[in-house]
């Protein structure tokens, strides 16, 4: 919503050129919209990517977990290990319906009783390569996991820090908006031209606006604008 300012600023630089501290107040405000622009980005890709990598990672290590359970049970019944075999005693179903810290525990689980077994293992497709496989994708799943609620959190800082950006934006084109005042007699095309972008800043800011169509002071919301507009019509004359 600050494109049309910056636009106009950028081609009327030669117009400001001897007023510093106008220049300075504009490398200020691109630096600010930069960096909402930047936070804006965060806030929308945070967590893409991330849940994608989960699931995937999920369904992954969900299908090794329960090959490994299955090959232990197996052994456990062979060799009448009874209290074994009931704590392999897991189906898809059952993993697909626990959370995901409940599965992380789960998946250590498994993994404990296969490393305790790992030689007689060996016979029932668990073989060494098969083991480091699945310790790595429960590292990976893990990894995963902390890197969603990770992404919450930098979406969520970012959601709060964007109003505080907006609002040293905001004090920046006030800024700015004062130092123009100079130019309403030296330059009055490039005067009428900055109050004309203005305009349509103020047009891409949302503010609440009750049913009756005033803002708190009980005035029109477009009053405004309709004033900017007028007198960039006389200052054209």
């Amino acid at each position: 919503m600050y494109e049309a300012v910056l636009s106009f600023l950028e081609e009327g630089n030669s117009r400001y050129s001897d007023m510093p501290e106008l220049i300075s107040h504009k490398t200020d405000f691109i630096r600010k919209t930069n960096e909402i622009g930047l936070l804006e980005d965060l806030k929308n890709k945070s967590t893409v990517g991330r849940v994608k990598d989960k699931r995937v990672s999920r369904k992954s290590v969900m299908n090794q977990a329960l090959a490994v359970a299955g090959s232990i049970r197996a052994y456990a019944k062979k060799t009448g290990n009874l209290t074994l075999g009931e704590t392999m005693n897991i189906s898809k179903s059952g993993f697909q319906r626990i959370r995901d810290t409940e599965l992380i525990i789960e998946l250590n689980s498994i993994h404990e009783k296969a490393e305790q077994n790992r030689e007689a293992l060996e016979g029932y497709g668990i073989t060494a390569d098969y083991f480091n496989s699945f310790t790595e994708s429960i590292n990976t799943y893990t990894k995963a996991l902390g890197a969603k609620d990770t992404g919450k959190a930098r979406k969520s800082g970012a959601v709060k820090t964007l109003p505080v950006l907006f609002g040293e934006a905001d004090s920046i084109l006030e800024s700015i908006d004062l130092l123009m005042e100079h130019y309403i007699e030296r330059d009055k095309e490039f005067y009428a031209g900055y109050k004309s972008a203005r305009v349509i800043q103020n047009r891409g800011i949302r503010h609440e606006t009750p049913e009756d169509g005033s803002n708190k002071n009980g005035k029109s919301q477009t009053e405004p604008e309709l004033q900017n507009a007028s007198e960039i019509k006389q200052l054209q004359q």
